[in-house]
């Protein structure tokens, strides 16, 4: 455990590549991708006992760091990390007890694909003033409620309603490690 920090059961751990599967199916959908393959997208999802020091926040959902890596064949391009709070979503589960886990983390995902689509297609700079940030997940978190309404599903509105002004994330430039 991270330092007194808890950490999701292997049950929980084992939900996130399908939960994933789910959010990389709607958001590709949303923006008439293909697919999330890695010549678009480079990214990952980890969760907090993979986690380095300065990955983990003790206010987000998650933390979305882009990290910049150098291809043998191509010029550099960014590879980006979702890491799971598994400390905080614990805690928003406790606090609002009506939603479920798999809900709380398709939110989560979908937001942070939203926002790795975004940055990879220059829709919105990395390191943006902080106007242009609020902004940012303004945009980012319409744009997930609607990729969710899909599913009809009042779990998945209360959820959205409820970081509706906060998000659940923190964005951050990082080095490759």
């Amino acid at each position: 455990m991270k330092r007194g920090r808890r950490t999701l059961s292997a049950a929980e751990r084992a939900r996130v590549p399908e939960v994933l599967g789910l959010a990389e199916e709607l958001t590709a959908e949303h923006f008439q991708l293909p697919s999330f393959d890695e010549s678009s997208f480079t990214y990952d999802v980890l969760t907090l006992k993979d986690l380095g020091p300065e990955e983990i926040d003790d206010q987000a959902l998650a933390v979305l760091h882009r990290y910049a890596r150098e291809d043998r064949e191509s010029s550099p391009h960014s590879f980006f990390r979702i890491c799971l709070q598994d400390h905080n979503l614990l805690a928003a589960l406790s606090r609002e007890q009506d939603i479920a886990f798999d809900d709380l983390l398709l939110f989560v995902l979908t937001h942070e694909l939203v926002h790795i689509v975004r940055f990879a297609r220059f829709l919105q700079i990395f390191h943006a003033p902080e106007d242009e940030r609020l902004a940012e997940e303004r945009a980012v978190h319409d744009t997930t409620r609607q990729i969710l309404a899909r599913l009809r599903s009042d779990t998945l509105e209360r959820i959205l309603a409820r970081w509706e002004d906060s998000g659940p994330d923190v964005i951050r430039d990082g080095t490759e490690s």
